[in-house]
């Protein structure tokens, strides 16, 4: 089928049903977090950070190292990514670049401003600098979870983004901002004892690489606690929030409940008039018509199916729905090849939708007939002059639209369009002399 069926009762598309897809909890998979940033790419990255800042001049140093952050956030956005669909790897040129889309782009810049800040204060204020790394450190797991879920920064400064990602985590947050922590200390210490022998420049490298390997660590496990907690989070994907959760609990109308119970106890046929009679009720009503229709399917009532699928086309079209109502069109025809439309304005309407959506055929074979099943058809003229262009100007059966365009000038000749049918008329080699017109 080109799509799902529709449930009789409530009438929205079924759903298959899939199995839940297993994923290893995080602490489960630290050791391959760990190692994400010693694949290839990675330590390419690390050691252009590093050399970078001892070719720089000392007065730039500050800026250079703003950029090597904003790098540092770009690719860890990149694995954030990678690890929220399970894939524990590290990302390529193209996963980079694509994490300049998005929130991407902005986190990396929010990262670069925060790490330079904190390096910049802590040559004035070294312990206040290290305390706020510490919080930092404590809140980026979250943060970023946070910033995945909602599309967007402006999360961050909002209490109700915070608040499902620590119920989803709960205590399990205890030893992923732990172990944040621990990586950020050991940087630190690492950068520390170094720091009375390296010159500035072999600092700043070295700050590039041992908080750049904890920060990618970071974020290649935050993403995968998207991942891990999916359901509670309502994650999908990569990284859109679902629009809450659908209620379990079904709210039946009246009328709905009789079916339930005429469905359940086999009363087909008082199900059928219930629904005859909603369906009469609300001629425009899409809803309506197609719960009705889907019904007649399921009891392959064939002449029921194109009787109905006249009523569900004409709500489709009057609600715009011009390819919808085709589709009813073509099962229709499936079980009944022969069928056409008994109400001329559906068949016209069904023309001009077929149009819409370049089936010129099709659209000409509805229209062929008609002065003989509706000769009092209003628009008639008008369909008449769609299906003569159609011929000539679509279908290339010049003259074919020469004999609707004659039965046209010969019957209307005093419609207020006259003077135009019978301008096409000539175009198409039509003579002012006797001929032979359509009966």
């Amino acid at each position: 089928m080109e799509s799902l069926p529709n449930c009789i009762l409530c009438n929205q598309p079924l759903q298959p049903v899939k199995s839940g897809m297993s994923v290893q909890p995080f602490w489960q998979r630290y050791t391959d977090f760990l190692r994400l940033p010693f694949f290839l790419p990675g330590l390419a990255i690390l050691l252009l950070l590093l050399l970078l800042p001892g070719l720089a001049p000392e007065n730039l140093l500050l800026p250079v190292g703003a950029g090597s952050f904003f790098m540092l956030g770009l690719t860890g956005w990149a694995l954030l990514q990678k690890s929220a669909k399970g894939e524990v790897v590290f990302p390529g040129t193209e996963g980079v670049t694509s994490a300049l889309s998005g929130p991407g782009m902005q986190v990396a810049l929010l990262l670069a401003v925060i790490m330079t800040g904190l390096v910049w204060a802590g040559s004035f204020a070294p312990l206040l600098s290290v305390l706020a790394a510490i919080v930092v450190a404590m809140l980026m797991p979250a943060a970023l979870m946070v910033v995945a879920l909602e599309k967007t920064l402006k999360g961050l400064v909002r209490p109700a983004s915070w608040q499902p990602v620590f119920s989803a985590v709960r205590f399990l947050y205890v030893p992923l901002a732990g172990s944040a922590l621990i990586l950020f200390l050991l940087s630190q210490a690492v950068v520390s004892l170094l720091a009375d022998v390296a010159t500035p420049g072999v600092l700043q490298g070295l700050r590039h690489v041992f908080y750049g390997y904890g920060l990618w660590v970071v974020f290649g496990v935050s993403g995968y606690c998207l991942l891990q907690f999916q359901g509670e989070l309502g994650f999908q994907g990569e990284g859109v929030r679902s629009r809450g959760r659908r209620s379990a609990v079904r709210r039946l109308d009246s009328n709905t409940a009789k079916l339930e119970v005429y469905l359940k106890e086999g009363m087909y046929d008082k199900a059928e008039s219930l629904l005859k009679g909603l369906a009469d009720k609300q001629r425009n009503a899409v809803d309506a018509q197609e719960r009705y229709f889907q019904f007649l399917v399921f009891l392959r009532d064939k002449q029921g199916v194109a009787m109905q699928g006249e009523s569900y086309m004409a709500a489709l079209l009057s609600a715009r729905q011009a390819r919808e109502a085709l589709i009813v069109f073509s099962k229709i025809l499936l079980v009944m090849p022969e069928y056409r439309p008994e109400e001329a304005e559906v068949t016209f309407d069904l023309a001009k939708a077929c149009v819409e959506l370049q089936e010129y055929a099709r659209a000409a074979t509805l229209l062929d007939g008609l002065h003989q099943t509706a000769p009092h058809f209003q628009q008639l003229p008008e369909a008449y002059m769609l299906r003569a262009k159609l011929l000539h100007e679509k279908l290339g059966q010049s003259s074919q639209a020469l004999e609707v365009m004659d039965y046209l000038v010969n019957r209307f000749n005093k419609h207020p369009r006259y003077e135009t049918m019978r301008s096409y008329w000539q175009q198409l080699g039509g003579k002012d002399v006797s001929q032979d017109y359509l009966a």
